[in-house]
């Protein structure tokens, strides 16, 4: 699992094909499963990790996915 600075998404196994192909212009998107990142950023903040990982990205990315009605889109195509 990884974070990609240049489309701001949480990479792993489950959308790492559509990540390779999207990045090598095979497909205009690549899907981003929120909640991932919602899980990481708790831990990060608590070990105080913030120094050594791109935060304030991630937050951003968070903040851009929340529903009126509260929560998270379970996912977005990036």
């Amino acid at each position: 699992m990884f974070w990609d600075h240049g489309s701001g998404v949480v990479i792993d196994y489950v959308n790492r094909r559509d990540w390779v192909v999207s990045s090598q212009c095979g497909r205009p998107h690549c899907r981003h499963y929120t909640f991932k990142l919602g899980v990481l950023v708790y831990p990060i903040k608590l070990v105080r990790m913030e120094q050594e990982v791109p935060l304030a990205q991630m937050k951003e990315r968070l903040w851009c996915v929340q529903l009126a009605k509260g929560g998270l889109a379970h996912f977005v195509d990036v």
